[in-house]
């Protein structure tokens, strides 16, 4: 009786039925007519043929294991290819089979597990394939019936070439892969396929050495006898170390474990098992039988996640007694002996520490300081002594001592190759240095810290579980593999999971991700050995995930924060970013043709582009009256995002005449010209007209053209109406990231290495990253790219630093790319100093030679010179200004202890003001002199300051721009290039035919309810006020009054003096004026109010002062 399918197993029956009567296949004709009995023999030979050639598929199902382990990516390409050519898989299950989430196993996996359920002519055919395309792997897979070779005394097997997998990889240099590769190639062993493979570009050194260890392991035992000689060759010292390497299995453990305590650590293993250490799982024990193939498939069904198959497994397991129980965890020992120490299956000692030992882990500690440090003679004696040990071969020296590798790449080539060659080496090489360098070998001595105390704070892994979107944000490629490197040498991770996380078509971000997520289910401690190897590899990426609990370092003199608890820096969150909001007018055709402006249209392309990347709806219009002018700009103080936004910009683009800006309609023939007041702007943004911006930073730029009829050639911009009191950052990793294209087209070469030697220096990347930067990218173009990117992934702080370094090592790039810089260090206290601290030698030292800092010498400084006028009398007394003669000696004192000689005026009538003026632009000192200083005290109004002599009917007055006019380039030539510092303590207030108030104490009702205001009198001709907080020194805003104390002098000087006597030591006078600004947000009289303005101020440079020099 057959079956219908007409079988293997039947057709073996019928075939040996017709054997044992006489009717095989040769004999059946000749049966016909004689009869033949078979002997015994001839019985035997059959059932031997059948035994040794009946491919089963029971038999496929028998090395589905070793099949899945040994078989190389190419082999299984080739294999697809032949059954899709013979039929026996279809398409659609090829393209199963070769899903881009499938790794190597993967595939294997699919592909045997389909071909087995075809039937025994499937499992025929593919047998048969793996026998032409894999002779070594057909063999391996027993397949041939051949009795297996004595047991050799140090029989190197496939299971042993895997012990000492991660001592390879780690060991054997990039000469010695590819002398292997060549020897293994012409043994036949490899192919030309799996040869590409493992040489492929992308694949660095170890990428290389895994692939080749892999493929030959998988081949059995002949393939790594046959690698293991040529190792034992090509270098004798790494097959010592190999040799030494292979430890005996560990002695059987005491606790037994049975399915009750498999239970007991059954959350545990869910929460902390990988999918790679599931999948090896479930291979062993469906090839030790306690799993069958439909629990197999059960367990990984396509809807169940890594938990689900997890718990499938572990229930299943466990349910099949102590026996099942037992091999399981076996199975998870030998996997991911990690796993088994955290489910407290383990209870060895861990080794004794040595306390001096030279390690290759402790080489590598000391690696930054041997490249930064050896010198070449050195490093030519210690190849030369390597090369004598037989620590190194003749092809490493030379890969080491290429043309194209400077000192610092021999330095690191050697260290790197010595390092992974083991204790031995590292220790003959230590030994060397020693004798060559003692003086460098003490040095790399004492730089072998110990590692730091234990943190307060215990790192669990739920707290890795919350910084992780900001690590998979952050954390570059060059990281990664060192603390998979790092991971895979602890043992938390294994060798899988590593290739998991590694695969092909998993970018930076997937490979964070996975690493992470495997690490954090392995649980407390490989979380804190994680977190151990990031603060090492990356301290700028640990400081930002804010896993350190240590004390801060000491406070940097340019460190920058936007902690919103920072008193110098105006607040900012994501929800303020979101709202931001910008208003653009751009005027580029006119009634009168003769005023277009070719090109506005590329300014207002380009003002749109940079204010929407920095998070700013942009509110724009064009062409526009000065009537619609004003109305956009009232529209916009009702904007309903104010409220929201921590900032607004206006920019207005036109032509424009002093005070204005020209609207669309400009006639200046007309009796009322179409131009909008630019003082329009500061009302409608004010405190009182606009409450919603209130604190916020508004920044206001103009771009007009003053006097465009006389085609003049020379221009400088100046900060106007600067009201600013904090520091206001528009983000600066956004800053680079505006910037990354103009960086990457004008930044050299030279100045890339400079900027990655002190980005190095920071900590903010490490030799990894500096290394990715230099050698995986040819191009000086995505060198830059790289270099950007990786900094910008790092946070604020790292991004500031770049934009510092940058700012210090080519000033001129910075500011062509409009780069922000960072505020100077602030007092550490509210007490402010009664004298000058002087500046430090080592500031004077570094600023002296800096080309971003006006330049300064001693006998400069000696012949200092300031010009001080002090009007207190008036002709009408009722504008007498007491306590103005404090204003002098506070004043007179400051200057000359800064050394400047002061001359000093009293009750100058506006031509007395305007004379001393043009005397001061002629002293002789001043063609020898650093800066000068210009001090004018007296009552005043917009734009002017008045003399002794003002009356309401008779004005007495000297218009402000006198000053820059008398001290500027054309009429005094000596003071070009230099600083000049112009200080006006008057109001700005201006109310036409006014009755002139007296300067009068306020009386209880006025000024009620606040402490230290009795004294407290203003220097206005009308009262008004209220404006702060734009971004454009004199003592107020335009339109407002300076108060003053009768008996302590003016607001504006003591405050001036104060922050003079305690920052100028290593402030600039940019900063110390905001500082003094500063002052004036905390004003003692409830009731009033002053904010000085920085004006007209077109420093190019920074300006110190250096008090004690």
């Amino acid at each position: 009786m057959h079956c219908a399918s007409n079988c293997l197993y039947c057709s073996t029956i019928s075939f040996m039925s017709a054997v044992l009567d006489g009717h095989s296949p040769e004999t059946k004709t000749r049966n016909k007519t004689e009869s033949l009995s078979p002997s015994r023999v001839e019985v035997g030979f059959w059932v031997r043929w059948i035994s040794s050639e009946a491919i089963q598929t029971e038999q496929l199902g028998t090395i589905r294991r070793k099949f899945v382990e040994s078989v190389s990516k190419p082999v299984i390409s080739e294999l697809l290819d032949d059954l899709l050519q013979d039929g026996i898989l279809n398409d659609e299950e090829k393209d199963f089979i070769v899903e881009e989430d499938h790794d190597r196993a993967d595939r294997a996996r699919g592909l045997i597990d389909i071909v087995k359920r075809k039937g025994d002519e499937a499992s025929k055919k593919m047998i048969a394939h793996i026998k032409r395309a894999d002779p070594t792997l057909y063999s391996k897979l027993v397949l041939s019936r051949a009795e297996p070779p004595a047991k050799e005394k140090q029989k190197i097997t496939q299971e042993q070439l895997g012990t000492i997998r991660r001592k390879f990889v780690e060991s054997v240099s990039k000469p010695v892969i590819s002398e292997l590769l060549d020897d293994l190639l012409q043994d036949g062993i490899l192919n030309d396929e799996e040869k590409d493979f493992i040489v492929e570009e992308d694949h660095d050194r170890a990428d290389r050495a895994r692939g080749l260890i892999d493929i030959v392991k998988r081949k059995g035992d002949e393939a790594s006898k046959k690698m293991i000689a040529h190792i034992k060759q090509t270098d004798p010292t790494l097959y010592s170390k190999l040799v030494l390497s292979r430890a005996e299995p560990p002695a059987k453990e005491k606790q037994k474990i049975t399915q009750e305590q498999l239970g007991t650590i059954r959350r545990k293993f869910v929460e902390s098992v990988s999918e790679p250490v599931i999948s090896e799982l479930l291979d062993d024990l469906l090839q030790d039988g306690i799993l069958n193939d439909e629990e197999k498939d059960f367990i990984v069904e396509e809807d169940h996640d890594r938990a689900d198959r997890a718990r499938g497994l572990i229930d299943i397991v466990k349910r099949k007694g102590d026996e099942a129980s037992k091999k399981m965890i076996a199975h998870i020992k030998r996997a991911d002996p990690t796993l088994y120490s955290e489910l407290v299956l383990s209870h060895a000692e861990p080794p004794a520490k040595e306390k001096q030992k030279i390690t290759q882990e402790q080489l590598g500690t000391i690696r930054r300081k041997f490249v930064e440090s050896v010198s070449k003679p050195v490093i030519s004696e210690l190849l030369d002594d390597l090369l004598q040990d037989g620590i190194l071969n003749d092809e490493e020296k030379d890969f080491i001592v290429e043309e194209d590798h400077d000192r610092a790449d021999r330095a690191r080539g050697l260290i790197d190759i010595v390092k992974r060659k083991g204790d031995e080496a590292s220790k003959k090489m230590i030994a060397h240095l020693q004798q060559t360098d003692p003086t460098l070998y003490s040095e790399l001595v004492l730089s072998r810290a110990e590692p730091p105390a234990k943190e307060k704070q215990k790192i669990t892994h739920e707290q890795l579980g919350t910084i992780r979107r900001k690590f998979v944000e952050s954390v570059s490629k060059p990281v990664i593999s060192e603390l998979l490197d790092d991971l895979l040498q602890d043992g938390i991770l294994n060798d899988e999971e590593k290739d998991f996380i590694v695969e092909e078509d998993h970018d930076r971000a997937d490979r964070a991700r996975g690493l992470i997520d495997i690490v954090k289910r392995k649980g407390d401690e490989a979380s804190k050995k994680m977190i151990a190897h990031l603060q090492q590899t990356d301290p700028t990426l640990y400081s930002e995930l804010v896993l350190s609990h240590a004390e801060p370092p000491a406070k940097e003199k340019q460190k920058m924060t936007l902690d919103e608890t920072d008193n110098d820096i105006y607040p900012v969150t994501k929800e303020n970013v979101k709202n931001r909001v910008a208003l653009l007018i751009t005027n580029i055709t006119f009634t009168n043709v003769m005023y277009n402006r070719g090109g506005a249209d590329i300014d207002e392309k380009n003002m749109e582009k940079l204010l929407s990347s920095l998070g700013y709806e942009v509110v724009k219009h064009t062409d526009l009256t000065a009537e619609q002018i004003h109305k956009a700009v009232l529209d916009f103080s009702k904007h309903p995002k104010l409220r929201q936004t921590d900032s607004v910009w206006v920019v207005m683009m036109s032509h424009g005449k002093l005070g204005n800006i020209l609207g669309v309609n400009y006639n200046e023939d007309d009796a009322k010209p179409d131009q909008f007041s630019i003082n329009n702007i500061y009302t409608c943004l004010d405190s009182a007209h606009c409450p919603a911006l209130l604190n916020k930073p508004k920044v206001i730029v103009m771009r007009r053209f003053e006097d465009f009829s006389k085609g003049k050639i020379r221009q400088m911009p100046t900060k106007d109406r600067c009201t600013l009191t904090k520091h206001f950052y528009v983000f600066p990793q956004k800053e680079l990231g505006r910037v990354r294209g103009r960086f990457v087209d004008k930044v050299s070469k030279p100045l890339l290495k400079q900027l990655l030697d002190d980005l190095l220096e920071d900590g903010l990347l490490n030799d990894g990253e500096k290394d990715s930067v230099l050698e995986d990218h040819t191009g000086k173009a995505d060198m830059a790219r790289a270099l950007v990117d990786m900094v910008r992934k790092k946070g604020d702080r790292a991004s500031r630093k770049m934009i510092a370094h940058l700012e210090d090592r080519d000033p001129t790039l910075h500011a062509e790319l409009g780069l922000s810089c960072g505020p100077a260090a602030r007092p550490t206290g509210p007490s402010w100093s009664n004298k000058l601290i002087a500046t430090t030698d080592a500031l004077w030292k570094e600023k002296v030679n800096d080309k971003n800092v006006y330049p300064v010498s001693e006998n400069q400084i000696k012949s200092r010179v300031a010009l001080l006028i002090t009007n207190r009398n008036f002709l009408n007394e009722k504008m007498n200004r007491y306590g103005a003669e404090k204003d002098e000696e506070n004043m007179e004192r400051l200057l000359a202890s800064l050394r400047y000689e002061v001359v000093k005026h009293r009750d100058l009538t506006a031509k007395g003001m305007d004379d001393a003026l043009i005397r001061f632009s002629k002293h002789p000192k001043l063609r020898a002199t650093d800066s000068v200083f210009v001090v004018i005290m007296s009552h005043g109004k917009l734009g002017a300051v008045l003399g002794v002599n003002a009356q309401a009917e008779e004005p007495d007055e000297l218009p402000i721009d006198n000053i820059y006019k008398h001290l500027g380039t054309e009429e005094c030539p000596a003071l070009l290039n230099k600083p000049k510092i112009i200080i006006i303590q008057a109001c700005r207030g201006e109310n036409k035919g006014a009755v002139l108030v007296s300067d009068v104490v306020c009386d209880d009702s006025s000024c009620s309810g606040a402490a230290g205001e009795d004294h407290i009198v203003d220097d206005a001709l009308l009262v008004a006020h209220k404006e702060k907080d734009f971004a454009s020194l004199l003592s107020s805003t335009p339109d407002t009054v300076s108060y003053r104390e009768t008996n302590r002098g003016s607001f504006l000087i003591q405050y001036l003096v104060e922050i003079f006597n305690t920052c100028s030591h290593e402030d600039d006078i940019d900063e110390l004026f905001r500082k003094v600004m500063q002052r004036f947000e905390e004003f003692p009289c409830e009731t009033k109010r002053q904010m000085p303005t920085k004006d007209r101020c077109t420093l190019t440079k920074r300006f110190y002062l250096f008090p004690g020099h």
